[in-house]
């Protein structure tokens, strides 16, 4: 039997069903995201991209800036895998900025929330004229499904943050906080201390907003520390690169056994 007219009515069949029904690989570069921006001339806007499974690369784009800038990209663990500027080439700054980052099987670049990070760099020898920096800002994923690149958002909220830590005795760290458009508090606690601890909070201008330490309730000092401020339309509280600053507070009679103080930080975004 002649199955040829059989294979070109399947043939027809398979033709007619929408190509979006079925599953779409890519690993062609796909603009998952663009925003316009204008922030101070020394400010920072961040924007938090959820990278899903399957993308092999995060690529920003910087353009149209009206003044120096940088451009960073941050993993899911608020470690640093890009950074650019226009200071490196200060004579054809209006260039588009361009940084990119692998994902791979590891925590500082696996899928998750990532962070794009735009700082203002205007010359200070500029600053009492030139206010404000803006430009547009793209997003690219490389590789993934079509239909992942379509639902990714800027990530919801609760966003929560979490950290174990030690600090010397007397020394002290420091966690930047990526604080999005729309945020309306941020909290931080910090608990499981083992010895007396001093925790702040500071907002994307580096002015404290909550302060708080064991030293002020000695007896139950073991308890959890909280902290919190509002996320307004100021300076001091906009969204931007929020700070927790944990300081060792061991007691001067105990500084010759107790030499770090460990525990745990939990930060939560709320809108």
């Amino acid at each position: 039997m002649d199955t040829s007219f059989y294979k070109f009515i399947a043939i027809l069949f398979f033709a007619s069903i929408p190509f979006s029904l079925f599953p779409q690989n890519t690993n062609s570069e796909v603009k998952v995201k663009e925003s316009s921006f204008t922030i101070p001339s020394r400010g920072v806007k961040v924007y938090e991209i959820r990278v899903p499974k399957g993308v092999k690369r995060v690529r920003a784009v910087l353009s149209n800036q009206t003044e120096m800038i940088n451009l960073e990209i941050l993993g899911p663990t608020n470690v640093s895998l890009c950074k650019t500027t226009t200071w490196s080439y200060m004579s054809n700054w209006r260039k588009p900025l361009n940084c990119s980052a692998s994902v791979v099987n590891n925590d500082r670049q696996s899928p998750g929330i990532w962070t794009i990070k735009i700082t203002g760099a205007v010359h200070k020898g500029k600053l009492d004229k030139v206010r404000s920096v803006s430009g547009k800002l793209a997003i690219y994923f490389t590789g993934g499904s079509q239909e992942e690149h379509k639902t990714n958002h800027v990530s919801g909220f609760p966003i929560i943050k979490e950290y174990s830590f030690t600090v010397a005795s007397r020394g002290e760290k420091t966690y930047e906080i990526s604080v999005p458009d729309g945020s309306k508090k941020i909290r931080a606690i910090l608990s499981d201390q083992t010895e007396m601890i001093s925790m702040e909070l500071l907002g994307p201008t580096n002015t404290r907003l909550c302060q708080n330490t064991t030293w002020s309730n000695m007896s139950n000092w073991r308890k959890p520390l909280n902290c919190s401020a509002s996320v307004v339309n100021n300076n001091r509280q906009r969204p931007g690169i929020w700070k927790v600053i944990i300081k060792g507070a061991v007691h001067k009679g105990k500084l010759d056994k107790v030499k770090t103080v460990s525990g745990k930080l939990k930060v939560i975004v709320s809108d």
